[in-house]
């Protein structure tokens, strides 16, 4: 699985110009092929101005290559193609992504060493406020 993100800033002066393009954009598409889901999220800045995410899961690269329409995977925004000019500023990462329960991220788990005891059995939470050294 692949899980890319991007990450994106737009000015209080082109947030709503933004936002009107991709609702008329995505208005009765299918999701494209090779797409597990999807999730886009918006933080509103007091000036205004916003932040947003929009990751995508893809069962493999080849997917993501043929949705880009190219191996040139983060020099465009792809879902905000021609809107670019919009924002102020976007980054896009991809990573390998995994159930953690499987044996893949177990095994990752093992090449970094880290200790998968810690992580299954944690102490009790801190109550509010409290610091744990």
């Amino acid at each position: 699985m692949i899980v890319r993100v991007l990450r994106g800033h737009v000015s209080a002066r082109n947030a709503t110009l933004l936002w009107a393009a991709l609702a008329e954009r995505m208005s009765g598409i299918e999701p494209p092929r090779g797409q597990i889901g999807a999730v886009f999220g918006r933080q509103i800045h007091g000036d205004g101005s916003e932040s947003f995410v929009y990751v995508t899961t893809w069962q493999d690269m080849q997917a993501v290559y043929e949705w880009v329409g190219g191996r040139d995977l983060v020099s465009t925004a792809r879902l905000m193609h021609d809107l670019e000019g919009l924002m102020d500023d976007f980054e896009v990462q991809h990573f390998l992504g995994s159930n953690m329960a499987t044996a893949w991220a177990l095994d990752a788990a093992e090449a970094v060493n880290v200790d998968l005891g810690a992580i299954a059995t944690p102490g009790p939470e801190p109550s509010a406020g409290s610091h744990i050294q």
